[in-house]
């Protein structure tokens, strides 16, 4: 393969490299692994807005499981700031951008490295991108321990950062920003669990907050219930006293008229 005019590239695990024409859009993405290649399947990038598509690899990336909820995973992207910087700003806004949305514990790892034709060549040989290349390179030229390259080709970017941690290896650089990067996410995670942990406890509250006011509301309409029935007994105990009452009248107003019948008669 010929140097692009620009590149970056793209690694998880799933490596990537995406080439850019000099209108900006892209004009083409290697595959270099095969799980890069199945996860891009039947997908045609040309000339498409870089933008739209390393959204689409992200969503891809993460229905795929390879960036997910429950695990950190370190997206290594690489590439030439001098040639390349607002194509580098372009793909970082747009991983950030998918990270966030999805609430994933992840972060962006930036390399700035010069690749040639050979580097572009060996790495493909190994089935890794450039960007995963050119920090295996270092690796390999300040182990002692002489770990293949094979070898270093299938770790993860997070392995092989951990391993250059363990060794005391040359690539410092990447090691404080992805030591920054994590100690950043670390602290998101932190006010993240304490604002859920806030947000469950005002739950809680507003739950026992809305049991007691309904609470409230039965045993008011309770109440009202018992008064009712209370003024209902009440109303009827006077009706049957005032019906009483009128039989008792009635009762004696027919005994005067038995009176003054027979009165009548005597006469």
């Amino acid at each position: 393969m010929s140097k692009p005019v620009k590149a970056i590239s793209f690694d998880v695990n799933p490596s990537f490299e995406i080439e850019i024409n000099r209108f900006g859009n892209v004009a083409g993405i290697n595959t270099v692994n095969e799980d890069a290649k199945e996860l891009l399947k039947g997908y045609d990038p040309t000339n498409e807005d870089l933008d739209d598509v390393v959204e689409v690899i992200m969503n891809r990336l993460i229905n795929a499981g390879y960036v997910k909820e429950s695990q950190r995973n370190c997206i290594m992207v690489s590439g030439s700031k001098s040639d390349s910087a607002n194509a580098l700003k372009v793909v970082n806004d747009e991983v950030n951008e998918a990270l966030a949305e999805n609430n994933l514990k992840s972060f962006v790892l930036n390399q700035d490295i010069q690749f040639n034709e050979k580097m572009v060549e060996d790495a493909h040989n190994n089935n890794v991108s450039f960007g995963k290349y050119a920090i295996i390179e270092k690796l390999l030229n300040d182990d002692e321990d002489n770990i293949t390259l094979e070898e270093l080709s299938k770790y993860s970017i997070d392995e092989l950062i951990q391993f250059a941690k363990e060794n005391k290896l040359d690539v410092d650089e990447l090691i404080d920003e992805y030591n920054d990067n994590l100690e950043d996410l670390l602290e998101d995670e932190k006010e993240r669990h304490e604002e859920q942990a806030e947000e469950a406890r005002e739950k809680r509250e507003d739950e026992a907050e809305a049991e007691e006011d309904r609470l409230e509301e039965k045993r008011e309409k309770e109440e009202d219930e018992r008064e009712d029935r209370e003024d209902r007994e009440e109303h009827k105990y006077e009706k049957d006293d005032d019906d009483e009452d009128d039989r008792h009248d009635s009762d004696h107003d027919d005994d005067h008229d038995e009176d003054d019948y027979h009165d009548e008669d005597d006469d």
